[in-house]
């Protein structure tokens, strides 16, 4: 019987680790999600019966979903992006457009076309300017420091911080650390971040008027033709 019922619990603790991996994939895809869930499964371990065990990793298993649940959004941004990226050699051919129709249509598809690529650009890009800036890298240090003293500070049950006399749940501090750290970077960074952005549209505009999409755009549809040249 003791047999029985330790199996018994090994086959719910397996549905459960498949359905949570189910919805990583799809959150995130396959490679990703499988990594993530690794990650996730040896950070925290399966659930155990020892129930004096599971009281023991309580707060690391909160601090740890803090962190899972604001991973996974970022992981999704990022995996979007890499999985429309095309390949950079393609990126990197230039011709010069041949009209004024040639070009206008080497702008429009091209920016959707490459988005990925022009959005790996532009990253790399504000992390240049960063790694140059050294008030920018000094707020970069100052908010990844803050953020880890919060995240301990917060997983304590016994920290109840009041604004006005309200205290403040879990989900209401995270919130506002995350409305501090926003207003901080706009207010000390908000210029090298316009700044890169704007850099990172003119140059993107540039390359999409020279770059020939792989000679996806050098014979134009008839229906893609300025009316003038039908």
């Amino acid at each position: 019987m003791r047999m029985t019922g330790r199996l018994s619990n090994d086959l719910i603790l397996l549905t459960a680790d498949q359905v949570q991996f189910a919805i990583l994939e799809d959150f995130v895809g396959i490679e990703p999600a499988f990594l993530l869930f690794t990650f996730c499964m040896e950070s925290t371990g399966s659930p155990q019966l020892n129930g004096g065990q599971l009281d023991g990793e309580k707060e690391a298993g909160n601090k740890l979903e803090e962190i899972k649940a604001m991973a996974i959004p970022m992981i999704r941004r990022l995996t979007g992006t890499v999985s429309i990226m095309k390949p950079w050699k393609e990126f990197f051919t230039f011709t010069r457009p041949r009209s004024s129709g040639e070009m206008s249509q080497r702008i429009s598809k091209n920016l959707f076309y490459y988005q990925g690529n022009y959005g790996v650009c532009a990253v790399v890009l504000l992390l240049l300017w960063v790694l140059t800036t050294p008030s920018a890298l000094f707020l970069c240090l100052l908010l990844v420091a803050s953020w880890v003293a919060f995240l301990n500070k917060n997983s304590d049950p016994n920290w109840n911080p009041q604004i006005g006399g309200v205290p403040l749940n879990r989900t209401q501090r995270m919130l506002a650390m995350t409305v501090v750290s926003g207003a901080l970077v706009l207010l000390f960074a908000g210029g090298l971040i316009v700044t890169v952005l704007c850099l990172s549209g003119i140059l993107a505009v540039a390359h999409a008027t020279f770059n020939s999409g792989a000679g996806k755009f050098e014979e134009l549809a008839e229906e893609d033709l300025p009316l003038n040249a039908v």
